[in-house]
């Protein structure tokens, strides 16, 4: 109980922001209790139509994740639902930064390249979020990105 209570005092003190950058790693992990809860708030919200503030509350999930599960099913199944909520908007500069970092996130992950991350996220994408993965410079900036990781 002591523990959601330090999860939910965070997000409240987040003032509906959207994702916290400066939140620190013990943070994400006080923020994992609630991944289940906001994950099914933030569908609910896109449901809706209100595609903003379940961006906003995917990016909450998947940072709390990333802290806790890295590179893990439950990481991709998170990265998947971003990617889906960013299609349902204009895509642009923000969708090709959530496409590179979901195509890190799966190379750490599984391996492997784009045929690995249309098989696990890209299948369940509309056709215009498929078409700006499979830009050559998109391919380029993951391979550059995952070779500095290395």
């Amino acid at each position: 109980e002591a523990f959601a209570r330090a999860a939910l005092k965070v997000l409240r003190e987040s003032d509906g922001k959207g994702m916290q950058s400066d939140w620190t790693e013990e943070e994400q992990w006080i923020v994992w209790p609630l991944v289940p809860a906001l994950s099914q708030l933030a569908g609910h919200l896109r449901s809706l139509g209100r595609v903003s503030d379940s961006l906003a509350l995917w990016r909450k999930v998947e940072r709390a994740t990333a802290a806790v599960v890295p590179c893990s099913n439950i990481h991709v199944r998170v990265l998947g639902e971003l990617l889906l909520t960013e299609a349902a908007r204009v895509l642009g500069d923000e969708a090709r930064e959530t496409l590179r970092h979901t195509r890190k996130v799966l190379r750490a992950a599984y391996g492997g390249g784009f045929s690995v991350w249309k098989k696990l996220l890209g299948f369940r994408l509309p056709a215009s979020m498929l078409a700006l993965m499979e830009k050559p410079s998109l391919d380029e900036d993951v391979e550059r990105l995952s070779a500095a990781a290395s």
